[in-house]
């Protein structure tokens, strides 16, 4: 077989396989655009009841799988997480950093993305997001004891809520600076509430400090991803299970066809000398 005939076959089935995928999408790093669509997430995400669009508090979807050393996760909510929602109260909110929320009313609080590593619903660590002029930035935290975790004010069934400063036993922020990790982070404000705000992201896990990297590692492990908003009055949880170790990322098909396209021009030009 010609070379020219092997590059064919090996195009088309990389054709063949590129179809393939789409048929069963998952999120990657070029999904995190900020849509929550079901060809992404399906298999991968919790559905509120209902799905119903323009309630208050209502959490739509929240979503999180796990590929090679690629932590996804996203959520979609009616519940605005640049702000909070108008609360009957007649004092402020204090987020974890003792901070004002910057709105002239009072407002309702979004809760951190709370993980369960065990299954057993004490969550060890979690994520807090801050959102300022539309950039997003996070600080992922281990708990010094997951029963530290803040409460709705509401609904307590619907918990943990938040955690504070005093209560992280170590914590490290997304970014590019030294001791940072990598995180590429996609943010939709929907003022209209519909289809909601959507937060999504993808995490390196490799690039997540010893202790919190640990949290991750195992084979067939179950990690929960729970979230609620300071009133509790909506909630969602989604489930996912997953293998990972430290720097075992696979390349992608893609990456492994073009290097065995290059392989077999090295091969052709040998045999030509």
């Amino acid at each position: 077989m010609k070379i020219t005939q092997v590059i064919q076959a090996m195009l088309s089935a990389g054709i063949l396989f590129f179809l393939t995928a789409i048929a069963l999408a998952s999120p990657s790093l070029e999904t995190i655009d900020g849509i929550m669509s079901d060809s992404e997430w399906s298999g991968h995400q919790a559905v509120g009841y209902g799905n119903s669009h323009g309630q208050d508090y209502d959490v739509e979807k929240l979503g999180m799988y796990i590929n090679d050393n690629m932590l996804y996760f996203g959520i979609q909510t009616d519940f605005h997480l640049d702000g909070g929602w108008a609360s009957t109260e007649n004092k402020y909110r204090y987020d974890e950093y003792g901070v004002k929320q910057k709105k002239n009313n009072t407002y309702v609080d979004p809760g951190d993305f709370a993980f369960d590593f065990n299954g057993d619903g004490s969550y060890e660590a979690g994520i807090d997001f801050q959102i300022s002029g539309g950039n997003v930035f996070f600080t992922f935290f281990k708990m010094d004891h997951p029963g530290n975790w803040g409460n709705p004010v509401d609904h307590l069934q619907n918990t943990p809520y938040t955690a504070f400063l005093e209560n992280y036993k170590t914590s490290q922020k997304s970014g590019t600076g030294t001791g940072e990790f990598d995180a590429l982070i996609s943010y939709f404000d929907d003022n209209d509430r519909f289809p909601g705000d959507v937060l999504e992201a993808a995490i390196n896990l490799d690039t997540l400090s010893s202790e919190l990297n640990q949290l991750f590692q195992g084979s067939n492990k179950t990690l929960n991803l729970f979230w609620t908003m300071e009133c509790g009055n909506d909630a969602l949880l989604v489930s996912e299970s997953y293998s990972y170790t430290p720097g075992s990322q696979v390349p992608e098909p893609t990456t492994l066809l073009l290097v065995g396209i290059g392989l077999l021009g090295l091969g052709a030009l040998k045999r030509k000398e």
